[in-house]
């Protein structure tokens, strides 16, 4: 299953953008916008979905930044469906172009904020918060010098 995710963008070295999202994993953790694909949905489309659906923004995306491979076994998931998941999640950079921050209704969001890059590492986090950062630093599209 593919998870495309909206990314992050670090024209701005002052926060995360778009903003990354506090999902509702009993933990509170730091997380990119994103989530499954609907079927016939392409990932791209699925990632433009997604963060509209979390933060309020439309978003154009700038450029794939890479596949991540994750497996979890099925005592771990969070839907307790006692099958194991293996998903590819698919990280973009993006920029919003228009929309404002809004916290999502009736979905696995708790909030959407903008996020200090600085505070980034003081905060608990899914891992691919650090995957989709090094992606970033990686890219020469958009490093910081």
């Amino acid at each position: 299953m593919g998870y495309p995710r909206g990314g992050v963008r670090r024209r701005d070295p002052e926060r995360v953008n778009p903003p990354c999202a506090l999902e509702s994993t009993g933990k509170g953790s730091l997380d990119t916008p994103g989530g499954g694909l609907e079927f016939g949905e392409g990932a791209p489309e699925a990632a433009v979905r997604e963060v509209l659906e979390e933060t309020g923004y439309v978003v154009e995306l700038d450029e794939l930044l890479g596949v991540d491979s994750v497996h979890v076994r099925a005592e771990d998931r969070l839907n307790r469906s006692g099958r194991p998941l293996h998903a590819l999640r698919i990280v973009y950079r993006a920029h919003p172009v228009s929309g404002e921050l809004v916290h999502e209704l009736d979905g696995s969001t708790d909030e959407a904020a903008w996020v200090r890059l600085e505070d980034v590492p003081n905060l608990r986090r899914v891992d691919l918060v650090d995957k989709a950062l090094h992606l970033s630093y990686q890219s020469r599209a958009h490093a910081l010098p």
